[in-house]
Parts: structure tokens; sequence; C-alpha cells
């Protein structure tokens, strides 16, 4: 064989940052031309996400979420919602920004931010009226313009940020048991 031939063998680290690069050109492509409203996330509802590091340091493709969120009082007519951590004790107050990009979920945090974008759907209910599970990504960082052009901010976003998805809290709508 000659040598340009020989293949090196794939890492499991190296195919998880592939997927994820993928996933946010798919998922930001997808967005530009299908923006989230504050009308879809409304008819969710409230939000379970699960998200793990890309970029650079990302190190395993570990089935455990690096990041849990949830996001409650996800209402129709409102601008704000609240949102508990896996990272951090208690629930805090989140603003909610639709833009081009997708539907931003803003954390203030001591002159910083943390911003999670649901860029589109990826599933809706058995009805096709409603959004159960959204691509998303999330990131800290000091930018505070998010709050006047959230999508110039998002397309600044570092490469450490973190990918993967929010769930609807309650898959059979709002307000009903599952």
């Amino acid at each position: 064989m000659e040598p340009e031939q020989i293949r090196r063998p794939v890492t499991a680290r190296a195919r998880l940052i592939a997927s994820f690069g993928a996933l946010a050109a798919a998922c930001g492509a997808f967005a530009a031309d299908v923006p989230i409203s504050l009308a879809d996330i409304a008819r969710t509802g409230d939000l379970v996400c699960e998200l793990n590091l890309s970029g650079p340091r990302a190190t395993s493709v570990a089935r455990n979420p690096d990041v849990m969120l949830v996001y409650d009082q996800v209402r129709a007519g409102s601008s704000a919602a609240r949102v508990i951590s896996s990272r951090k004790a208690g629930a805090r107050t989140v603003k909610l920004y639709a833009g081009q990009t997708g539907l931003h979920l803003v954390e203030d945090v001591t002159g910083s931010v943390i911003v999670t974008t649901l860029l589109n759907c990826e599933a809706y209910d058995r009805s096709g009226g409603r959004c159960v599970r959204f691509a998303a990504v999330n990131t800290w960082h000091f930018d505070q313009s998010v709050h006047q052009d959230p999508d110039t901010a998002f397309r600044r976003l570092p490469a450490t940020s973190y990918v993967g998805f929010c769930d609807a809290w309650h898959m059979n709508g709002p307000g009903r048991e599952n």
C-alpha cells in the first residue's frame, strides 16, 4: 500500500466534533429559512434541554449530557421565562428574543450572558402542529449586545459552545399529563 492510501483510525472525539459541526451548519442553514417564533415556543410550553460540549475541547461521546436545562413558565405573550440548570442551584429569569437565527433564551449573569438558541424544529407531535424537539446551541459569553441584536451575537459564537436539543416537557401539550 502506498502511504497516501493508509487510513488513520477515526477517533470518537473526531466523529463527535464532525457531527456537531455538521449539525450546527445544517441547523443554521434551516433556521435562516424558517425561524422559530415566540408563538412556536408558547405552543410547545416548558422545555428540557440536554447539551454536550462541542469544538476543540469536546472530550467524549458520553451518553450523559454535560449540561441539563429546564425552561419553565414559557407562555404565550410573555417575553420572559425561568431556567433551572444542572450547573447552578435555583431558578433564574431568562429573556426571550426571536430572531432570524432562532429563538434566543438569554440569562444575565454578572456582566455576562448565558444564551440558549433554539435553531429549528427536529420533531413535531402526531398532529404535526406543535414542535416537541428543537435543535439547540448554548454558550456563555460577555456580549451584552445580545439584548439588542441576538442574531449578530449568535453569529459570533465561540467554538466551545454546547450543542444538543430541547424537548417539550409535556409531549401531549402544555398543561396536559403525558
